[in-house]
């Protein structure tokens, strides 16, 4: 079994990020909202709870 390396990454405009690993998981991910303010702006990250990862493939994914 292959380490959980990421072998292809897929990100969209709305935010979200899909993720190939080399041992057949593809995590999901879904940006949050970014805060705006005077000085400069900064974007929250991934929520955690709005991310998950299921088991596709006995094999590496290469393209998502």
């Amino acid at each position: 079994m292959s380490p959980p390396f990421i072998m292809s990454l897929s990100v969209a405009s709305n935010g979200s990020v899909a993720a190939g690993t080399a041992n057949g998981k593809l995590w999901l991910g879904y940006g949050s909202e970014g805060t705006k303010s005077k000085k400069k702006a900064k974007w929250g990250s991934f929520d955690p709870a709005q991310a998950c990862m299921v088991s596709i493939a006995e094999a590496p994914i290469v393209a998502v």
